[in-house]
């Protein structure tokens, strides 16, 4: 009898194919001989402990691939300092990481399987907590970054930007929820006291307004004597003084007629929040050339 040798594919062949096609070896053989038994017989055996080789690297490989899956997820869940957390249908927990272990004050994660989060939050946090969870596993959609604050028993609060999404089963079906909470207290802490700065920041600048609005009115009247007074002297008394004398009444009345200035300036910067006028362009120049006296009279 002649074999012809095929040709090779490429394909790898399954290891359970191995022991019918040796069966159907020894059926074309037909037992026609002892000697064909025989080959027969050691091609079975030789079918069999490839199958059995191949079997056990098969598995070796799936034992691996399992433990270094395994050992990445664990290194996930002990050193990633987020809390991540698997629950059931119920809410309960099924597996949590270390992180969130020691923020429970647990000494061991598997502790927390079984328990919900009203065994460790207030019944605030956790009813929350319970209907979000359970809206997810109705509708199926994940809730992405939403911020939430957490309540202790001990009274302290902590805020997290949280993420969870529906724990699916082999068959694809909702088996439970998981998440990631990752703690932003410390950024809430600055916001609220950012807030808190501002508000104060606010309400010190009206009691200013208002100060200045009544200090700039309050002093109009008295300023407007001096004012007149001055003037007076200046009509009254003109050529009957010497000339220094005439200087220093004329000074009198051009820094009382500036002063008038200032406070209405100061009058109308009050009312900027709740009266003032549209912002326009100013001349620096103009600005400057206003003040020049009062410096020249300074230098004197």
């Amino acid at each position: 009898m002649k074999f012809k040798r095929t040709r090779r594919t490429g394909g790898s062949i399954p290891a359970t194919a191995l022991v019918p096609a040796a069966l159907l070896s020894v059926h074309a053989f037909g037992l026609a001989s002892r000697q064909t038994a025989v080959v027969a017989g050691i091609l079975l055996v030789l079918a069999l402990a490839v199958a059995l080789v191949l079997g056990l690297s098969q598995r070796r490989r799936t034992e691996q691939a399992l433990l270094r899956a395994r050992f990445l997820m664990e290194t996930l869940m002990d050193n990633i300092p987020d809390h991540i957390y698997f629950k059931d249908r119920e809410s309960r927990f099924i597996r949590i990481n270390k992180a969130m272990a020691k923020r429970f004050k647990l000494k061991d994660a598997r502790d927390a399987v079984g328990k919900t989060d009203f065994d460790f939050f207030t019944a605030e946090h956790a009813q929350q907590a319970f209907d979000d969870e359970q809206e997810i596993i109705r509708s199926g959609k994940p809730m992405v970054d939403r911020e939430e604050k957490e309540t202790w028993p001990d009274g302290s609060v902590s805020w997290v930007s949280t993420t969870k999404q529906c724990l699916l089963g082999r068959q694809d079906e909702i088996i439970g929820t998981f998440g990631l909470s990752r703690d932003i207290t410390a950024r809430k802490t600055a916001e609220e006291a950012l807030a808190t700065k501002a508000e104060e920041l606010a309400r010190s600048n009206r009691e200013l307004e208002q100060f200045a609005y009544v200090a700039s009115h309050d002093l109009q009247e008295p300023l407007r004597m001096i004012a007149s007074y001055t003037q007076l002297l200046a009509r009254w008394y003109e050529g009957r003084l010497d000339k220094d004398a005439n200087e220093f009444i004329s000074y009198a009345v051009e820094g009382a007629t500036r002063m008038q200035t200032l406070i209405n300036d100061l009058l109308s910067y009050s009312r900027l929040g709740t009266r003032g006028k549209p912002f326009s362009a100013t001349d620096c120049n103009e600005v400057l050339a206003s003040n020049s006296p009062s410096r020249t009279r300074k230098q004197r």
